[in-house]
């Protein structure tokens, strides 16, 4: 009876361990940085349009100026700010940008439309004061909404407008600006890494949905940009390299019907 109670404990404890440890490999709904964490404080501004902003002209000056080659995709526009003021001695957690007005300028010297919050060390909030930030902090994420979660029959069409990669794009978490899941796909090799499985994270703003199917990576990104209606996520998916966009389509997914619920009978 020991033997058999430990060959259970055992089960129990692996069980519970690969099921974490698969957890831990989706990403965060909060981005990672969390709105919670101890001793740091939120730092705002409002960023200008035409690439004008402190860490992009630097960004600029180190690769010759040239504004077609810099990043478009969320992940490395985060590295890039996150680079910058490192070499201040600033440490950020997490980056928040949310919508603020509906209408801007055209001027470069204008806002591009939000406000750009920092989530940095107190020790910090000193530095960030000088460079021209305030304290503020984003509104705390409501409950996640529920209705973007769930599974996408998803394709990929090529320039011509005929299929290219298909499979399933899975939205698992969702809070007030931000989404993330995972995505299995299937298409020819020469397109960008899109084939196979990976995660995604991305920002929602009303019905604009915008992924980035490699987080983390710098210079070979595919993204997704288009509107949520009804179902049916559609848009264009674009490969971006170091060179700039390498290959774009269109796309279209729509949500599969959730399962209906079945009820096993009773028996007394």
């Amino acid at each position: 009876m020991k033997l058999r109670g430990l060959i259970r404990h055992l089960k129990i404890t692996a069980l519970v361990f690969f099921t974490v440890a698969g957890l831990a490999l989706l990403p965060s709904c909060d981005g990672g940085g969390g709105l919670l964490a101890p001793y740091r404080t939120w730092v705002a501004t409002e960023p200008v349009q035409c690439l004008g902003n402190p860490w992009e002209r630097d960004w600029l000056e180190r690769h010759g100026n040239d504004y077609e080659a810099y990043p478009r995709d969320p992940a490395s526009q985060n590295a890039i700010v996150r680079e910058y003021y490192a070499r201040f001695g600033v440490d950020i957690t997490d980056i928040v940008s949310i919508p603020k007005y509906q209408v801007v300028c055209a001027a470069c010297s204008c806002p591009r439309g939000d406000t750009f919050y920092l989530y940095v060390r107190d020790r910090d909030v000193g530095t960030m004061l000088f460079l021209g930030y305030r304290r503020e902090a984003p509104y705390r994420p409501q409950p996640g909404d529920t209705t973007l979660i769930g599974v996408y029959q998803y394709t990929g069409y090529d320039s011509t407008g005929s299929p290219l990669i298909t499979g399933t794009l899975t939205f698992v978490c969702r809070e007030t600006t931000s989404v993330s899941g995972t995505w299995a796909l299937n298409g020819p090799a020469g397109y960008g890494p899109q084939v196979g499985m990976g995660t995604f994270v991305g920002e929602i703003h009303g019905n604009v949905v915008g992924l980035n199917l490699n987080p983390g990576w710098a210079d070979n990104n595919v993204v997704l940009n288009g509107e949520m209606e009804n179902g049916t996520y559609a848009g264009r998916w674009e490969w971006i390299t170091f060179a700039g966009v390498t290959y774009t389509g269109n796309f279209t997914a729509v949500k599969r019907p959730s399962p209906p619920r079945t009820f096993l009978p009773v028996i007394r």
